[in-house]
Formats: structure tokens, sequence, C-alpha cells
């Protein structure tokens, strides 16, 4: 398991606010049905799929990912969950590894980005 925090500023900055938690679950994808089912139980409520998102600007292109599900605990903290994908030379391709990203006090639009991207909506440290 791989754990990646994500902060709004240097992590070296005492001011700075984590916004976000990534972590890699390396090997699981056959667990990956296990893994969201525990964690619906957990939160009582469904991961949704998303499929079309509401916040791309004009020359953004979203690649739709059918492993991608997101889940509101509540109005300040998302989950989602997917496998994880590498960009070969012959286009992309799914890993075995699953990945739990989990943020928290984001706008709608950085939340959505957050779990399109599964990646930095802030500059990295």
């Amino acid at each position: 398991m791989d754990v990646e925090w994500r902060f709004n500023q240097s992590i070296y900055n005492p001011k700075s606010q984590a916004y976000a938690i990534i972590v890699t679950l390396r090997n699981k994808a056959h667990q990956m049905d296990s893994i969201r089912t525990a964690l619906e139980a957990q939160y009582k409520k469904p991961f949704e799929p998303l499929l079309t998102p509401k916040h791309l600007g004009k020359y953004e292109y979203y690649e739709k990912d059918s492993t991608l599900g997101v889940l509101q605990v509540n109005e300040h903290v998302q989950l989602s969950i997917h496998r994880r994908k590498i960009w070969p030379l012959s286009g992309y391709q799914y890993t075995k590894d699953v990945v739990v990203s989990i943020c928290y006090g984001l706008t709608d639009e950085q939340k959505e980005r957050f779990a399109m991207k599964q990646g930095d909506i802030q500059p990295r440290d």
C-alpha cells in the first residue's frame, strides 16, 4: 500500500493545509468490488459513476473510466475509487492496483477534478 498526502502549499510550510490523501492498494484489482462494497457499507451510501463531468473547461477532454466511482460522505468529504491507469505508447492500460482517494474541504469543481484526474488540483511541493 502506498499513501500520498496532497497539500495546498508546500509540505514544509507550517500554514499549509492537507486537502487529500491517495491510497494505492498494490495488486488488489481482483478485490476491487469487495473494497467498494466495504466502503459503501461503512458510509451507507453507494459509489456513483462519474460519466459526464460538470466542470470541464472549453478545451478539456475527459477520458471516461468505467472503474471510477465517487461517494459523497458529506458536503465536505468525498471518496473515489478506481483502477490505476498507465499510458504506454499503445494507449492506456489498467494496472492491478486499486486507488482510493479521499479529499475534503474542496469546492464542487475541485472535488470533481480530483476524482477525474486522481491528481493535483494545487501546485505540487
